[in-house]
C-alpha cells in the first residue's frame, strides 16, 4: 500500500518533522535577508506609481518568488 502526502501529514509521527508553515516562514525569511530584495522594498515604498513598479518588478524572478512565498 502506497503512502500518500495526506496520509502522512496525519501521521501520529510529528516529533521529527516542522510543519509546513515553519518551512514556508523559513523560506520567506531566507528571501529577505536578500539584500537585492530589500533594496527593491524599499524602492516600492518610497515609489510615486507602485502601481506601474509592481507591473515591472512581476517580470523580476525574485520578486515572483517573494509573492509567491506570502
Amino acid at each position: 500500500m502506497m503512502t500518500t502526502l495526506a496520509d502522512f501529514l496525519n501521521s501520529d509521527e510529528e516529533e521529527d518533522r516542522v510543519s509546513l508553515q515553519d518551512l514556508k516562514n523559513l523560506a520567506l525569511r531566507s528571501l529577505l535577508l536578500n539584500p537585492y530584495l530589500r533594496q527593491l522594498m524599499v524602492d516600492l515604498d518610497q515609489a510615486d506609481d507602485k502601481a506601474k513598479l509592481m507591473r515591472a518588478w512581476t517580470q523580476e524572478p525574485l520578486f515572483v518568488e517573494f509573492a509567491a512565498c506570502c
